[in-house]
């Protein structure tokens, strides 16, 4: 499947109804229609890693900028400033169909995620098949935050409201967050530039 086929593919059938992921990852009750979903993003993801910039969906562009918003009454809170405009537009700047893939996915935390708890499995174990692919994927998801996000999740600080059911099971987000560590390749050095590169 060429580059651009890909990028059909997700922008008339996935983006263009961004529901269907909520509908088929957390919502369908067959475990395998959820399952074969969850297959298809990640090798979609997988097989886009190198094609390069691509558009930001509106969906994620409206989610961009409803969580700036968020981090900067957060901080005007935490500081007593009042929050400034801007830098939503730079969270998507130079992303691949790879990374609005799986920020599309993590959205759903924000809220679909809480209200389906009965079907956690399948929605996190997609960053767990997808960081078992390779090194690039595992940098790839550190990149976009997920383990950090994951251990919000665990914590219930967020990004969005608990998890409404006690028992869900959450065995795949501890997975994920240990996941991009159990690598040789992922040593202390490598996490050290990982963090100066963010820095800089």
């Amino acid at each position: 499947m060429s580059s651009q086929v890909r990028l059909w593919f997700c922008q008339k059938v996935l983006f263009a109804h961004p529901s269907r992921f909520c509908e088929y990852i957390l919502e369908c009750p067959s475990a395998e229609v959820r399952t074969a979903f969850v297959r298809i993003i990640v090798f979609v993801a997988h097989f886009s890693l190198e094609d390069g910039p691509c558009p930001t969906p509106s969906y994620l562009t409206q989610h961009y900028h409803h969580q700036q918003q968020q981090q900067q009454q957060q901080q005007a809170v935490d500081s007593g400033a009042v929050a400034t405009a801007g830098g939503s537009a730079t969270a998507a700047a130079g992303k691949t169909l790879s990374d609005h893939l799986l920020q599309t996915v993590l959205a759903l935390l924000w809220m679909e995620v809480s209200e389906h708890g009965r079907h956690l499995q399948q929605y996190f174990s997609l960053f767990v098949m997808y960081a078992s692919l390779g090194v690039a994927e595992k940098a790839q998801l550190l990149r976009l935050g997920v383990p950090a996000t994951f251990i919000q999740v665990a914590l219930d600080e967020g990004p969005g409201p608990p998890i409404k059911y006690q028992y869900a099971e959450l065995a795949k987000l501890y997975q994920v967050r240990i996941l991009p560590f159990s690598s040789p390749f992922f040593d202390d050095s490598f996490v050290t530039r990982h963090r100066v590169s963010k820095m800089s």
